[in-house]
């Protein structure tokens, strides 16, 4: 998976990031037929290292607008569809619905500027805004729900101890 995606630990949490120029084709949600065993291997390699990590898995497109002719409504609906797509390998492979959490973020969270102080697309910059960023959090025994924002609707007591 080198050079294929980003790798950073934030606060114990795993954070992978892989250009959605590379996992799917453009304006469209399901993950390339010749990257999907890529996703396949990383998600063995989690679920391997422990089947009970929580993870979160964010769609980011950049700002152009999507054709009339495409099957989705916005860069809203894109990015969401792209996360549930990535949330249904974790599901194939045996993690619980309720450890996971698909969210389109679509244009709202770019990393650089979409466009320079004259409206002028920066193609380079659009290119690393679409992006999907898969989240891998402690695992935690469950008891009840806890909403503690928009990022984090999972099931919560006590972190597992190894």
């Amino acid at each position: 998976m080198k050079g294929l995606a980003r790798t950073s630990l934030k606060d114990g949490t795993l954070e992978i990031v892989f250009s959605s120029s590379i996992m799917f084709t453009p304006g469209k949600a399901d993950i390339e037929r010749e990257f999907m065993k890529n996703v396949d291997i990383m998600v063995a390699l989690i679920k391997n290292k422990n089947p009970n990590y929580r993870v979160i898995v964010e769609g980011h497109t950049d700002d152009n607008p999507l054709s009339d002719e495409n099957a989705f409504s916005s860069n809203w609906d894109l990015a969401s569809s792209r996360a549930a797509s990535v949330v249904d390998r974790f599901i194939h492979y045996g993690f619980k619905p309720n450890q996971l959490a698909a969210v389109g973020f679509g244009d709202s969270r770019p990393v650089s500027p979409n466009r320079d102080k004259f409206g002028v697309a920066i193609k380079e910059n659009q290119a690393l805004n679409r992006r999907v960023i898969i989240k891998v959090l402690q695992p935690l025994r469950s008891t009840k729900m806890r909403n503690v924002g928009i990022e984090s609707y999972f099931e919560d007591t006590e972190i597992i101890k190894k």
